[in-house]
């Protein structure tokens, strides 16, 4: 019995605990199955959405849609992550999504990029903190065609004549690009690339209305024919400034582009550009004297290509770009205040001294005149390797009384005239080097050369 009453007992144990632990594996399955179906019911209409949503809609145009690609940094068209430098591109997505009212304001979602405003409306650009009103080795360029000022050694924001809305993207290169875009581009190089005539064919009217008086209108019209397409833009922008400096200014600006593409082998591309307006210029310190500044401003910019044989590319290129920045000439009371004269006497002499210097009210004046030749060809010559070889040639000239001292006579025959000028021939070469040395990405060589120079001629 008593072995019975033992062995009774633990064989009840065993059966109840046996009992125990299939039922509750039963319960557990039973609730990760309760569980499963709840999670199918709730994501059910999450997928029936993503199969009828045609945002999540996936169709042929996606796999025949091109690749994006830059050609900023090599001159190369390439992908961003086959680049050599570090690159931001500002799609027309995000230009969209980020609300900017400004070109300038767009950088200020690029890394180590700095967006400012120097007065109410002037702006300034600057990357790794060289920033001051005028900040320079910083090359900025529209479709390729350099817009830095030589006179300022800078780019003049308020005399472009874009607006965000015709701005396809932006191409920044985060760091010295000197090799392909010369010396200017020593902290980096930007390439602004306008939209098309295809990338939103149709017309548009936008008005803008805001604090500080702000009134804007902007209108746009795009379209093909037989051979190309074309866009014209133009507007109005306008503003009176801060309360505390009144720094109003008024800009107006129309621009035509066409691309036209007689057969398959030829593409010419036209860019015209006009624009006009002032804006009050000077240095907010604690004493702020701003003064305004009026502009006229033109710019032509043409460009042939070419596919050659044996895939095989040649491209000449042709920018021409003026400007003129001007102010009030000095008088009499504006001289006084400044040389703090109570003099009568010396006062009396104050028109001879506008006489024989007729200096404008801000120093921030002159005539900048560009001309940019360009010529590039470029060779596939393997599934690996792509090779590139170009010439330009830039001329800029500049008068300006204030900071050259040059007279306002004609524009050839002025003593003192300043001629700049550079030649640059790179070339760069792409290939891929990871083969050989088993590195995860292409590597691509590109060595520069760059000659300038600057004649005084007295």
């Amino acid at each position: 019995m008593p072995q019975s009453h033992i062995r009774q007992p633990g064989f009840l144990n065993f059966t109840v605990r046996r009992t125990l632990q299939v039922m509750l594996s039963l319960s557990v399955i039973m609730l990760g199955t309760s569980g499963l179906a709840h999670a199918q019911q709730e994501t059910a209409p999450d997928e029936y959405m993503a199969y009828n949503d045609d945002a999540y809609t996936i169709s042929e145009l996606n796999y025949l849609a091109d690749i994006p690609l830059i050609s900023t940094a090599t001159r190369l068209p390439q992908q961003r992550h086959e680049s050599p430098a570090a690159i931001t591109v500002i799609d027309r997505a995000v230009i969209e999504a980020s609300s900017a009212l400004t070109i300038p304001d767009l950088f200020r979602l690029v890394p180590g990029m700095m967006a400012y405003h120097t007065s109410t409306n002037t702006s300034a650009v600057a990357y790794h903190g060289m920033s001051d009103r005028f900040p320079s080795q910083m090359e900025v360029m529209v479709d390729g065609r350099s817009i830095y000022v030589p006179l300022f050694s800078t780019v003049i924001w308020d005399t472009l004549g874009l607006t965000v809305d015709d701005v396809d993207r932006i191409e920044v290169v985060r760091g010295s690009n000197s090799a392909t875009h010369g010396s200017n581009a020593f902290m980096g190089a930007i390439n602004i690339i306008t939209r098309s005539g295809l990338s939103q064919p149709g017309s548009s009217l936008k008005y803008t209305s805001g604090s500080l008086n702000t009134q804007n209108f902007e209108a746009r019209h795009s379209g093909s024919y037989s051979l190309g397409s074309y866009a014209l833009s133009a507007g109005e922008l306008s503003n009176d400034g801060s309360d505390t400096f009144e720094d109003k200014a008024n800009r107006r600006y129309l621009n035509f582009n066409t691309v036209v593409t007689p057969n398959l082998q030829d593409t010419l591309t036209v860019n015209l550009g006009f624009g006009e307006g002032f804006t009050d210029v000077g240095d907010l310190d604690s004493a702020p004297n701003l003064e305004e500044r009026t502009y006229h401003s033109n710019t032509q910019h043409i460009k042939w290509q070419r596919i050659l044989q044996n895939e095989a590319e040649f491209e000449v290129r042709y920018a021409h770009s003026y400007n003129n920045l001007d102010a009030d000439k000095l008088d009499i009371p504006t001289v006084q205040q400044a040389l703090e004269l109570t003099d009568p006497v010396l006062i009396a002499l104050i028109p001879n001294f506008i006489a024989a210097n007729p200096l404008r009210k801000t120093a921030e004046v002159g005539d900048i005149e560009q001309h940019e030749l360009e010529m590039t060809w470029r060779k596939q010559t393997s599934p690996a390797n792509r090779f590139i070889i170009g010439s330009g040639y830039k001329f800029n000239r500049a008068r300006s009384l204030e900071l050259l001292d040059t007279g306002t006579g004609s524009v050839k025959n002025v003593p003192g005239f300043s001629v700049t000028g550079n030649t640059a021939a790179s070339v760069t070469g792409y290939s891929m080097l990871a083969q050989w040395w088993n590195m995860p990405l292409p590597a691509t060589v590109a060595p520069g050369y760059h000659r300038a120079w600057q004649q005084i001629i007295n």
